[in-house]
């Protein structure tokens, strides 16, 4: 029970309200940062995107790496992957 506007995203019996497609498509599609490419003469790959937690993964000469970064505002923000 409770108060129906606590119910933001989720009805009453935790069915979805249309707010939660709405928040779904904000998170995944609009603020989901999802980049792709291959790195230049000197190895680097640059991508803009939101602060927050990465995971990155690398695929070089048939060897595949993923890593999780946390990105933060005033941070460096540079990852180095090392290929074993």
């Amino acid at each position: 029970g409770g108060d129906k506007e606590h119910y933001v995203v989720y009805r009453e019996d935790w069915t979805p309200r249309p707010s939660y497609d709405q928040m779904t498509d904000l998170i995944y599609n609009k603020w989901w940062t999802n980049s792709e490419g291959r790195t230049d003469a000197d190895g680097t790959f640059d991508f803009r995107g939101y602060y927050g937690a990465y995971d990155i993964t690398v695929i070089a000469n048939g060897v595949k790496k993923t890593v999780s970064v946390d990105l933060f505002k005033n941070g460096e923000n540079t990852v180095t992957v090392v290929m074993d």
